[in-house]
């Protein structure tokens, strides 16, 4: 490139996702898109900034990673300063939407995407200090109608002209099959599974730690007759142990995951992203809300009929008889269709490409 070209590829795009101790559905989300848009361009500089402890062994070639103090949430200086020294493009900040640094990436002259996925995030977004701020204001959520929430957001909306509203659905790649470790991929081909997976985060369960806690369950229901395969997010990438007809593993890529998900006879998950995912690849689910915001999009999805509800002490006995009720999974699969989940990775990844090209 010339040094003119190179200077502009270097006013690249910068993600700062809400990030926890150990990571969040936020950070996961924002590198699938950092992947996806380094696919699409090459040569332009993605960095994402999130708290140090949630990026220790992140794995993400090509992307620029800055360790934080801690949430972006909490580091307000040293995101203001990492946006005036990389002087980006597109700013995209997921969940988090401090006035401040939005301020200063409408300083320097970027782009200022907001995205949330839950209602609370979705309400920081349009209050009267950030708003006027942000040029889009991305959802990713169950929202069959597509329309803005509310009111207010939609008189503030009309009345600014911004920001612009848009409906993503849910956010995942492509199911990979070759991604999938290879200890797990023979073990996968001896015959169908059940997939448990409680998603990100530190949630609990059953007294002890989400991904504790369904492993447990998973090796409770492999001495059923059930081979289950249970996917541990606090386990480090590579992580696999085997005992009898129970796998667990550790933290996979998404298209990995992905690609378990749609391969499962069932899936036995939190609420959270990874619910949607699967219900946008149309697939039977026994669901539990593992944290309070994940309760509400439980329940409008259990309206529907696209899933099976449990709770704790209910989990393993759903979990049993839809296994063996092939009719029962039919019906799931197409309420699942009916939702009208989908997968809105290329529409981000496009608005994301335009966004920095009218910056």
């Amino acid at each position: 490139m010339r040094p003119a070209e190179e200077a502009d590829a270097s006013r690249g795009v910068l993600l700062l996702p809400v990030s926890g101790a150990s990571g969040s559905g936020e950070l996961q989300r924002c590198l699938l898109l950092a992947r996806a848009l380094r696919q699409r361009l090459p040569d332009v500089t993605v960095t994402m900034a999130a708290a140090g402890t949630a990026l220790a062994g992140l794995v993400a070639t090509g992307i620029d990673l800055r360790a934080l103090p801690a949430s972006p949430t909490r580091c307000t200086p040293e995101v203001v300063g990492l946006i005036r020294e990389l002087r980006p493009k597109v700013v995209l900040f997921d969940s988090t939407a401090r006035a401040a640094q939005l301020a200063a990436a409408r300083a320097c002259g970027a782009r200022v995407i907001y995205l949330s996925s839950r209602p609370s995030a979705r309400r920081r977004g349009w209050r009267l200090g950030t708003f006027h701020r942000i040029d889009e204001h991305w959802s990713v959520e169950f929202d069959p109608e597509g329309h803005l929430p509310g009111r207010w957001a939609r008189l503030l909306a009309a009345s600014c002209g911004r920001p612009r509203w848009r409906p993503l659905s849910v956010l995942f790649e492509a199911p990979d099959p070759a991604s999938v470790p290879a200890a797990v991929q023979a073990w996968c081909a001896d015959g169908d599974f059940m997939l448990l997976c409680p998603g990100g985060g530190t949630q609990s369960f059953g007294g002890t730690t989400a991904g504790q806690g369904f492993a447990v369950l998973g090796a409770e229901l492999s001495r059923s007759d059930i081979r289950t395969l249970t996917v541990r997010g606090d386990w480090p990438a590579g992580k696999v142990a085997v005992e009898g007809a129970a796998l667990v593993c550790g933290t996979l890529p998404n298209a990995a995951l992905m690609a378990l998900v749609a391969d499962a006879r069932l899936g036995v998950l939190g609420a959270g992203s990874l619910l949607l995912q699967a219900l946008a690849l149309s697939r039977p689910v026994v669901a539990i809300a593992l944290a309070d915001d994940q309760r509400p999009r439980l329940a409008a999805l259990g309206r529907r009929g696209a899933l099976v509800e449990a709770q704790s002490h209910t989990l393993a006995d759903r979990a049993r008889a839809l296994w063996v009720d092939e009719a029962g999974r039919g019906v799931l699969q197409q309420a699942a269709r009916a939702t009208g989940l989908r997968n809105g990775i290329g529409e981000a990844v496009a608005a994301l490409v335009a966004s920095r090209q009218t910056a």
